[in-house]
């Protein structure tokens, strides 16, 4: 895949922080030791969680460990995609918006077309799928949508193949509102109709799956065993489905419960906690810099202190006159307090610089 030669398709998937090197000298070093270069790049935005930066100690610096030991990694997965495009934009996980999307969307939309079908073949037609289907009109529109889906996909636009996927998912839900199969299930005589009522919601709901799976593979892995079908794959939207039937339906997928997610945040707090970080968090407000300013002072008239020199180059180099700067003193190795972390927070983005002084006193000495 790496090969000089090699036609396959490879693309890199980068933060924006680093596309400077990544798109510049990274490719020139590929190309130096004889490697292929990627068929494209593609950058995304930052992540901040409920409008911020991500913190330990507000419990939004969540690890993908600490996550899964909560919650389902499908919820999270179709979230990022539901808001990734194929411009270089910021994306904010907002906890509220993250639970109320995954639960109208997933499981009020699209897992509901099975759960709103299935219950009547199993129970009245022992898992049997009609040949026939009550609208197929509406399942040669979802079917029809499928050139549109694969393109966002190709052009990495996965939050309009989203919109599209869901925007079916609503015309199945009016269909499955309008020739209500409950009410028909209560008719003897409406039995043919109530089977291609329910053939044609599920043949639409298998159609949707595939549209998903890209996105969530472990759903629609779940969706396969329940409809007792072949891997449903982009060659599969033309196979013919039904009849091997149905198992009967489980849910497919859940509701968020707020309580996992508030455990998720209490457990990323008590493991911030425990890990002692960050050692000191010192803002530079007026009295800091007014310190720091003061260490300059005594560089420019002679004093050669390491404090003042420190002071002078942090202040010239990462500080300048941002007023809201924040300055992280973090331990590194048996030497405490050489990293200085810089966090503008309006940015939402930080930038470590490394001040090593090669045996010297403490740099914060004289600060405090």
């Amino acid at each position: 895949f790496v090969g000089p030669d090699s036609s396959a398709e490879m693309y890199h998937f980068i933060g924006k922080d680093i596309m400077y090197f990544h798109t510049l000298f990274w490719p020139a070093m590929l190309e130096g030791a004889g490697f292929r270069l990627p068929t494209n790049v593609f950058v995304h935005g930052f992540l901040t969680v409920d409008g911020q930066k991500m913190s330990k100690s507000r419990g939004t610096f969540v690890t993908a460990r600490t996550y899964l030991d909560h919650l389902n990694p499908e919820y999270l997965r179709y979230y990022f995609a539901a808001k990734l495009g194929p411009a270089i934009d910021d994306i904010d996980l907002n906890l509220e918006d993250f639970q109320l999307r995954v639960n109208s969307d997933l499981v009020g939309k699209v897992v509901n077309i099975a759960s709103r079908c299935a219950g009547f073949v199993t129970r009245q037609f022992d898992g049997r799928i009609a040949a026939e289907d009550d609208d197929p009109a509406l399942l040669a529109r979802v079917r029809g949508a499928a050139d549109g889906i694969a393109a966002a996909y190709e052009g990495r636009d996965y939050a309009r193949a989203m919109r599209e996927v869901m925007a079916l998912a609503d015309l199945v839900n009016q269909f499955v509102d309008r020739r209500k199969p409950w009410v028909l299930a209560k008719d003897p005589a409406a039995e043919a109709e109530l089977a291609r009522v329910c053939a044609t919601g599920l043949r639409a709901f298998r159609l949707l799956m595939i549209y998903l799976k890209p996105v969530l593979p472990t759903l629609v892995a779940a969706a396969e065993r329940f409809l007792r079908c072949e891997p449903l794959t982009w060659a599969a939207l033309d196979a013919a489905w039904g009849n091997g039937g149905i198992e009967a339906y489980q849910p497919l997928i859940t509701r968020i419960d707020p309580a996992k997610v508030q455990a998720m945040i209490d457990a990323t707090k008590a493991a911030a906690e425990a890990a002692g970080e960050p050692l000191w968090r010192m803002p530079l407000a007026q009295v800091y810099a007014e310190k720091l300013a003061s260490k300059v002072a005594d560089a420019d008239n002679g004093a050669s202190g390491p404090g003042a020199i420190t002071a002078a180059l942090f202040l010239q180099a990462f500080v300048g006159d941002v007023p809201w700067a924040h300055l992280d003193v973090a331990s590194v190795g048996d030497a405490p307090h050489d990293v200085f972390e810089w966090t503008p927070g309006p940015t939402g983005f930080g930038a470590r610089a490394l001040l090593h002084w090669l045996g010297g006193p403490d740099p914060l000495a004289g600060l405090d």
